[in-house]
């Protein structure tokens, strides 16, 4: 069993896409900021989930839970070394409101 849990900051607004099979599903980014003392960390997770409604609703500045399968791949850009990280969602909840 694999599974990963988040609380965090939508960073960007839901979209609506289409798999190859034809499956349309929502797609969007949520960023998870962490504080040690003076040391800050900000993580991003490029989130999918096979609800395409909530794409009304996952906006920008709303806090946000997700739960789901986290995958993981290495890029190397300009020189540096980069991770990203994915998550297929099985659940999220809308915690807040947007921030306007």
């Amino acid at each position: 069993l694999q599974k990963i849990e988040i609380i965090g900051t939508v960073f960007t607004d839901a979209e609506l896409k289409q798999s190859k099979s034809g499956n349309q599903y929502a797609s969007f980014t949520v960023v998870v900021r962490e504080s040690y003392g003076e040391e800050k960390r900000s993580t991003f997770y490029d989130v999918s989930i096979s609800r395409p409604g909530i794409v009304n609703y996952v906006k920008k500045g709303r806090q946000i839970y997700v739960s789901g399968r986290l995958s993981l791949s290495a890029v190397c850009k300009d020189g540096k070394a980069y991770q990203n990280n994915y998550v297929n969602a099985a659940f999220v909840n809308l915690c807040s409101s947007p921030r306007n």
